[in-house]
């Protein structure tokens, strides 16, 4: 039989223990879900499109985004201030134009950002989705300054 501060010490142990484990699984917060599927066709004309192209300014002269360049759709301010995307895109190779499909009226905000040597470039514009009409928006990214 074992003695009553052994069996205290497991005891204390194995609480300890079950509240690390349980404390270390993945919270439902962290959870990103993952982007919905891109609207090619408007069967109702009720929905708007969208085509944005991506492009720097750099020493007094415009480039076309570069590949790895990094863009995210958002529904709203809100969502463009938490992070939380409702498209996630990288630019690859000399593509620097995206189709976002149709999406509801309303406002949107397009984010695009990319690393071009040492430095960071950042550029937001806003989008307004009509009902029935195709939309072309320009994303320049600047530089970050920091200090």
């Amino acid at each position: 039989m074992i003695n009553n501060k052994l069996f205290f010490k497991l005891l204390v142990f194995s609480v300890f223990a079950i509240v690390v484990i349980s404390g270390c699984t993945k919270d439902e917060d962290d959870y990103i879900p993952p982007h919905q599927p891109i609207i090619t066709e408007n069967p109702d004309s009720c929905l708007g499109d969208v085509t944005v192209t991506f492009q720097y300014y750099h020493n007094g002269h415009y480039s076309a985004a570069p590949s790895g360049t990094k863009v995210r759709l958002f529904q709203n301010y809100d969502d463009l201030v938490n992070d939380i995307p409702l498209y996630r895109f990288e630019v690859a190779g000399t593509n620097y134009i995206i189709y976002f499909g149709y999406l509801n009226p309303g406002d949107y905000y397009v984010l695009a950002y990319a690393r071009i040597g040492m430095s960071d470039y950042e550029g937001v514009n806003s989008i307004m989705i009509v009902q029935n009409q195709h939309v072309e928006v320009l994303v320049t990214m600047e530089k970050i300054i920091t200090e």
